[in-house]
């Protein structure tokens, strides 16, 4: 994991932009816990996935 201290000085809320390594095997998490809370995850600029074919970057085409 590592954070974009570029946001890191700015006052937008209580927002922090990661970036993380996943394994794209399993289906994306929408939350993880940290410190005991939850956290909602949303994702950016990532192409369609879709797990009926049990790869990345498959469509249904």
């Amino acid at each position: 994991m590592k954070i974009d201290y570029n946001m890191s000085g700015l006052k937008r809320g209580k927002f922090k932009k990661i970036a993380v390594e996943i394994d794209i095997d399993n289906p994306l998490p929408s939350a993880i816990q940290i410190n005991g809370k939850y956290q909602r995850i949303e994702y950016e600029d990532i192409a369609t996935i879709y797990y009926k074919f049990s790869r990345y970057g498959h469509t249904d085409d």
